[in-house]
């Protein structure tokens, strides 16, 4: 049994500049709040696209095929862009401080269509409707945090993606790494 997502990865300067963004979040907060979320590790950034969660290597492979045929070389390349900070499930309750993406052309929501059309066919539903984001920290268990207003910060981030990748996740007392199946040309 494999534990199983897809995503769109960033490249090492993307996670730079990530990083930077978790600096400036940092010191708006304060190091008391700071503490209280524990922050990603921005070398293993990636927007998921969609969770599967466990799968059994057969399926694995018939649903890598799969995308090999529908997928491959049929969306093209997916341009986003940072919108701001927000907070899941939102800014009153927050457990997750993400970076809002923003795709003005839809590519991704196209390729996100066709995804979930597949991956119905195996029995896999999307729990609810793709948010482009980066996450930038988990609240802690516990913890109450109450967030400031983030419109000031003066940051940028244009991201551009050719490949969708179909990752195997493995969990350990480190967190999970992360383990590429496959990729497909967008």
């Amino acid at each position: 049994m494999l534990r199983t997502f897809l995503s769109l990865k960033l490249d090492e300067d993307t996670g730079k500049k990530l990083k930077s963004l978790q600096n400036d979040v940092k010191e708006i907060i304060g190091y008391e709040n700071a503490r209280k979320i524990k922050w990603e590790n921005t070398g293993n950034s990636h927007i998921t696209l969609f969770f599967l969660g466990d799968t059994e290597e057969k399926t694995a492979e018939d649903i890598r095929r799969e995308f090999h045929q529908k997928i491959e070389n049929k969306t093209g390349e997916i341009k986003l862009h940072y919108s701001g900070i927000t907070a899941f499930p939102n800014f009153k309750n927050p457990r997750v401080l993400v970076a809002k993406l923003d795709n003005e052309d839809g590519k991704i929501y196209s390729l996100n269509e066709v995804i979930v059309e597949i991956l119905d066919s195996y029995g896999y539903r999307q729990d609810k409707p793709l948010r482009p984001h980066l996450t930038l920290g988990r609240v802690r268990r516990d913890e109450n945090i109450s967030f400031p207003d983030f419109r000031n910060i003066g940051f940028e981030l244009f991201l551009n993606f050719k490949e969708l990748i179909f990752n195997k996740s493995v969990l350990s007392s480190n967190g999970a790494e992360h383990f590429v199946i496959d990729r497909f040309t967008l």
